[in-house]
């Protein structure tokens, strides 16, 4: 089996860290050969170079749309790049104390949408059922 040799940094890599350029979108595969016109389109880039030129893409196309990054655009980016998750800051956001009637709500929502909701609600409307059955036919007779 040949080396795996990355086209940008001459480093070798291992099957996992080995992206194909003959995979990457077209767009992205010609932004690549105007950084670095050498590189062949059969080559193969790591994957910490795949991720350095998407982030340099994504610039790239938002500076010809904008002229210029704003601070949201800069963050989005470094998101990204770093491959985290945006919305898990959502969370960490402390908002007003929720009130009695809402957390008791919330509970109630939790609650009502679980298996174990479903479940007792199933056997409840079963056990009524065969009571009802019960019931007329003892006053049936």
């Amino acid at each position: 089996m040949t080396p795996l040799i990355c086209a940008i940094t001459g480093k070798p890599l291992s099957q996992e860290q080995a992206v194909p350029l003959d995979q990457l979108r077209r767009p992205l595969l010609d932004f690549l050969r105007t950084i670095h016109p050498h590189v062949s389109e059969h080559g193969i880039i790591s994957t910490e170079v795949y991720n350095q030129l998407r982030r340099q893409y994504m610039e790239e196309l938002i500076r010809k749309e904008t002229r210029e990054l704003t601070h949201l655009e800069k963050y989005v980016l470094k998101s990204i790049h770093s491959d985290e998750v945006m919305s898990k800051k959502i969370l960490e956001e402390k908002g007003p104390p929720l009130t009695l009637g809402q957390k008791m709500a919330d509970h109630i929502a939790v609650f009502g949408g679980s298996w174990t909701f479903i479940i007792f609600f199933f056997l409840f409307i079963l056990g009524w059922i065969l009571l009802n059955i019960l019931l007329l036919q003892a006053t049936a007779y």
